[in-house]
């Protein structure tokens, strides 16, 4: 017994009621040669063939090779599978092949839109009376996404059937037409040979004209040569004849290979688009229907026995079903580059490599060898392989930040991987490296440290006075903006800052802040601030720089006396005398020319305050009755001068 046709776990008796989810990633190739259009069975022989479990893999069929059919036949098959799963995406090919009025029906294809695409079709050679009774066709198919290097070639033919000298010339035509065709395509190309071959023993000149060499030499993937006619050994991979009984149907019992899917060694050597191994089968056949129809032993089947019966009724041959992973599919994602960089900053960028060939199984697509490289001001780089249905690979690159200014380069993923989809993708990356910024008291050289002196205040509770000063962020080229993170002090005393923080100070620009003084107490007072600075805090890499220090000085005098012009403690005529004489004009300095109220104006609100001071020697004071009474003998002179 053949290794590959050990007998399976059973079916699940629910098979027909379930429809598998499509994988959608390996194809299920199948060649079947039904004589003619769908019988009764049909449509079950087809879903049991998608819901067939094999490595894990239940796929609906990809691609239907026909044979013995006409254009009607061949759409019928197409409806029967948009019917069983209830969509419109399986069509026909471009044409049925060519056949003499001696022959049957031609060869066709049916095919999944959503899983292959069909790229062309060619007869191999014409139909004759002395060579291909039926025109062998050339199918080149395309998974779907992929490009031309995932390109698959497949050979259907129906070849002539009989056992006479001149019926094996005939196939011995039709082969060397086939691989002068497919030699033509070059080395490497990705082959299959399939169909109803009639061919009785691996020793036929037919058959070893196929496994011949040249670029499109085939092989078994079965690797069984010998007489498989009526021979028990070779019971497992029997495909013709397993009817019992029905009108144009073959009733002779399973007892011959007929039917084959033959490959070229691109599609055995484990890359790219290949055969997944065990997955080669003659559906429905489990060895136990030597010579008798498929269904007449029913006890201890492999297939479950409503699929048996459907295969004894739906056509004179058993489907060859075989699953093809795919080449790989690289899909590369590159972490965000980062816009702005401190020089000398240490960046990793992360680079995933996934193999997104679009499967739920392992098998079902090609591993994914691929090296990841950098141009330009990237570096580093990684290697290694992503199987499908698996975690991305995970590694990374670094950045060139040695130097301030704009940088580029690429992060290019490229795989060996035979046929795959993506195989060279390159991301291009820009950024900027910048250089630290440097805060400072003077636009135009570094000055760390500032005093600033309020000078002698009077006292005034409640009361504050303001100093401002500048800061900087000295300019140059490809530099970082500057953040203030705030002002501290140990001793602030009665000193405050007004302002909290600042963000992204632009290289040369420049921003004025100030601090507040609290005039409640007096005293003499001194305090030194920190201003905390740091690169911007966007920026990868951001410093903290050096600390500016700012010295505050300030003496609080006595509580100011309003209305005392002369500053002689006492609110008296005298003050008075310095009101009028300047009154209803304009001045900048305020009380000693009677503008109390520092609105630049000597005015009768001035004199207001004056009044309500007369005679005080502190805010508090109530001025005297005499006092009061000499203020009002001296106001209508002030009038006098107003008019």
């Amino acid at each position: 017994m053949n290794a590959h046709f050990t007998p399976r776990t059973l079916l699940a008796a629910a098979l027909s009621a379930t429809v598998a989810s499509p994988a959608l990633a390996q194809l299920r190739i199948v060649s079947w040669n039904p004589n003619g259009g769908p019988r009764p069975g049909a449509d079950t022989v087809l879903e049991a063939i998608g819901d067939d479990t094999v490595n894990g893999i239940a796929q609906p069929i990809d691609i239907l090779f026909l044979q013995e059919q006409n254009a009607f036949e061949n759409f019928q098959y197409a409806e029967l599978l948009n019917d069983i799963y209830n969509t419109d995406r399986y069509e026909i090919g471009f044409f049925v092949g060519a056949t003499t009025s001696s022959g049957t029906g031609g060869v066709s294809t049916v095919y999944n839109t959503e899983t292959v695409e069909l790229i062309s079709q060619t007869q191999a050679t014409g139909a004759s009376s002395s060579g291909a009774p039926r025109a062998p066709v050339e199918n080149r198919f395309r998974p779907l996404g992929y490009d031309a290097a995932a390109d698959v070639y497949a050979y259907n033919s129906h070849y002539k059937a009989g056992t006479s000298g001149s019926d094996q010339a005939r196939r011995l035509t039709e082969a060397t037409a086939i691989r002068a065709l497919s030699d033509s395509r070059g080395q490497g190309t990705h082959a299959i040979y399939l169909g109803d071959f009639n061919m009785r023993a691996s020793t036929e000149a037919a058959y070893q004209e196929l496994l011949s060499s040249g670029n499109g030499q085939a092989f078994d993937p079965l690797n069984s040569p010998g007489n498989w006619n009526n021979n028990f050994s070779f019971r497992f991979i029997h495909t013709q004849s397993p009817a019992q009984s029905g009108a144009g149907l073959t009733t002779g019992g399973v007892d011959d290979r007929f039917d084959f899917q033959l490959t070229s060694a691109e599609v055995l050597d484990g890359e790219g688009f290949d055969l997944i191994p065990g997955s080669y089968r003659a559906f429905g056949n489990d060895g136990q229907s030597f010579n008798t129809a498929i269904n007449v032993d029913r006890v201890g089947r492999e297939y479950p026995l409503f699929v048996l019966d459907a295969l004894a009724t739906a056509g004179d041959h058993l489907p060859v079903v075989v699953d093809y992973q795919l080449p790989a599919s690289q899909d590369v994602s590159v972490d965000p580059i980062p816009t702005q960089v401190i020089v000398g900053a240490n960046v990793n960028v992360g680079v995933q490599v996934l193999n997104d060939a679009p499967t739920n199984n392992i098998n079902g697509a090609d591993e994914l060898d691929f090296t990841v490289s950098t141009t330009g001001d990237a570096t580093g780089g990684f290697s290694g392989s992503a199987n499908a249905a698996s975690a991305a690979v995970n590694g990374s690159v670094s950045l060139n930040t040695a130097s301030a200014g704009a940088k580029s380069g690429a992060i290019n993923a490229n795989t060996t991987s035979q046929g795959a989809r993506n195989s060279a993708v390159s991301t291009p990356i820009a950024y900027t490296v910048l250089n630290s910024a440097q805060g400072s008291f003077d636009a135009a050289i570094v000055d760390n440290t500032l005093v600033i002196d309020f000078g002698t205040i009077p006292q005034n509770p409640g009361g504050t006075a303001s100093e401002s000063f500048t800061l900087f962020n000295l300019p140059g080229a490809f530099t970082a903006g500057l953040d203030l993170l705030g002002a501290s002090s140990a001793n602030p005393g009665p000193f405050s800052a007004d302002f909290t923080t600042l963000a992204n100070l632009a290289a040369g620009a420049s921003q004025s802040l100030g601090f507040n003084l609290d005039l409640t107490n007096a005293g003499t007072f001194s305090s030194t601030f920190t201003l905390d600075l740091a690169d911007h805090a966007a920026i990868l890499g951001a410093n903290d720089l050096p600390d500016l220090t700012v010295q505050l000085l300030a003496t609080v005098g006595d509580p100011v006396l309003l209305g005392d012009a002369n500053d002689d403690g006492v609110v008296d005529l005298l003050d008075f005398d310095i009101l009028a004489s300047n009154f209803n004009t304009n001045t900048a300095n305020g009380a000693s020319d009677g503008d109390f109220n520092g609105d630049g104006t000597v005015d009768l609100l001035d004199f207001d305050i004056l009044a309500q001071n007369f005679g005080a020697t502190s805010p508090s004071t109530v001025p005297e009755p005499a006092s009061a009474a000499l203020l009002t003998l001296a106001v209508p002179a002030l009038l006098r001068r107003r008019r």
